[in-house]
């Protein structure tokens, strides 16, 4: 779980499967290949981040929002900006990153390829 904490209050995020899905659904379908070209680009727009956000909170309260485009501007905002390279949106960012590439992990049933003897 991780926690943007703001002066008025806690916003709890939660990252996974599910949320990972979600953010897929919410940017367009894009498939897992196309979600890590974009998570892993480097380049934040506002439409991407509001996306993870929501992604977050909804998986946080078990598919609830209460939450529009303008509070998570807000909440960016109070954070120091998107771009804060020790801000509190980065730091869920690195979360996100850190989480989705420790659980990548070889399927249970896949063996090296076998190299073929040289004739």
């Amino acid at each position: 779980m991780f926690e943007i904490k703001l002066e008025s209050q806690t916003i709890q995020l939660k990252w996974g499967t599910w949320a990972m899905a979600r953010a897929c659904k919410l940017a367009g379908d894009l498939t897992i290949d196309q979600f890590f070209t974009s998570l892993l680009a480097g380049s934040l727009e506002f439409d991407k981040v509001c996306i993870f956000l929501r992604a977050g909170v909804e998986y946080a309260n078990k598919g609830v929002c209460e939450f529009t485009d303008m509070d998570f501007s807000e909440w960016v905002d109070e954070c120091g900006g998107m771009f804060k390279a020790d801000g509190q949106i980065n730091d869920y960012f690195n979360y996100i990153v850190t989480l989705t590439t420790s659980q990548i992990t070889p399927l249970p049933n896949s063996k090296p390829a076998k190299k073929k003897p040289l004739k």
